[in-house]
């Protein structure tokens, strides 16, 4: 084994100490909390663009919720026999 390869497995305890303290000193932040943050250039919409795909959303959404009441029908049916 070469020095680098080596140097993978020794010390490993202390790569996850360190792993381990910096998910302890991260703290997630809120959307919208950032004062600094700018507007991605490009990415205006007006009104009609924002309503139709609020619509496709909604459509979307009613065919998934419909595909998973069969689903759940078809799984209760197979242990009733």
């Amino acid at each position: 084994m070469q020095e680098s390869e080596l140097s993978q497995f020794v010390g490993g305890q202390g790569n996850r100490k360190r792993k381990k303290q910096q998910e302890k000193s991260h703290t997630p932040r809120k959307p919208g909390t950032d004062s600094n943050a700018e507007a991605v250039p490009g990415m205006h919409y007006d009104a009609l663009s924002i309503s139709s795909l609020q619509n496709y959303l909604l459509k979307h959404s009613e065919k998934i919720e419909r595909a998973r009441r069969k689903i759940s029908c078809i799984r209760a049916y197979r242990s009733s026999i």
